[in-house]
């Protein structure tokens, strides 16, 4: 049994990193051979942007043009309820993600724990 969420979590995120050829595909990841081997990120964390990993595993091009109330017409001319409430919302999460690098999230961990101690 794994005592601590951070060995559960390096668990979880080592074991599906290595199911995600997507990943190395993507060029999130590069495998690495010989005793040591696994995967190392392809570029540094300050450069490689969460958006980037994100679309490595799913379409995030959806994101903005899809419809919260999953209609087919909704957009800008022919407005679902939600739209003009949630269009700001989707926009600003796109262009967070698209800033925010892998270096960014790792920190923000790090400061948040060092906050609950």
């Amino acid at each position: 049994m794994l005592t601590t969420d951070s060995a559960k979590y390096a668990v979880r995120a080592v074991a599906n990193m290595a199911g995600r050829e997507d990943l190395v595909r993507a060029q999130v990841l590069k495998p690495t051979r010989g005793r040591g081997g696994g995967f190392i990120l392809a570029e540094p964390p300050d450069t490689t942007k969460v958006i980037t990993v994100l679309n490595a595993v799913e379409d995030m091009s959806r994101i903005e043009p899809d419809c919260v109330l999953d209609l087919s017409a909704c957009n800008d001319e022919a407005p679902c309820p939600a739209h003009d409430a949630w269009k700001p919302m989707r926009q600003a999460l796109v262009a967070t993600l698209k800033s925010m690098t892998v270096a960014d999230l790792a920190s923000e961990i790090a400061r948040k724990k060092a906050l609950q101690k």
